[in-house]
């Protein structure tokens, strides 16, 4: 009787052990998880930062060059779209492609001037609002 008293206590311990092993791994595994969102994130924006910067430097070299022609920041926006690939394989250019449906909301609008900047800089702030509203709908806020 000693002898199973004393076995039951061993597996106890086990036990115990084998949990704060799991919670440590859990807890381990939600930092991580954390991280590759925020990298996630990161490599999201930082593509279509490279798309905002492509137009403002597009816009620019086009004053410099063109000053008497109008600049359609649509048009141009196309254009680079055209250049990357939609479908590519990599899970972050294919969420940069937020790109797509930002041109396409503004298709019709015609920019001019300071408008065209924003237009560009707008971009990476077009899907941090998309993440905040989803975000907001998700938790019921």
């Amino acid at each position: 009787m000693q002898q199973l008293r004393f076995e039951k206590q061993q597996i106890i311990n086990q036990i115990s052990t084998l949990k704060a092993d799991l919670d440590a791994k859990e807890n381990e595994l939600g930092k991580l998880n954390r991280q590759l969102q925020f990298a996630s994130k990161a490599a999201i924006l930082n593509r279509l930062y490279y798309f905002s910067d492509k137009l403002i430097n597009a816009y620019l070299l086009h004053i410099t060059t063109h000053k008497s022609e109008e600049f359609d920041v649509i048009e141009v926006a196309k254009k680079i779209l055209h250049t990357h690939k939609k479908d590519s394989e990599n899970i972050y250019e294919k969420q940069a492609y937020v790109f797509y449906s930002y041109v396409n909301k503004h298709e019709d609008e015609k920019f001019f001037g300071d408008k065209i900047i924003e237009f560009a800089i707008m971009l990476p702030f077009e899907y941090k609002f998309q993440k905040i509203k989803t975000y907001k709908k998700n938790n019921k806020y």
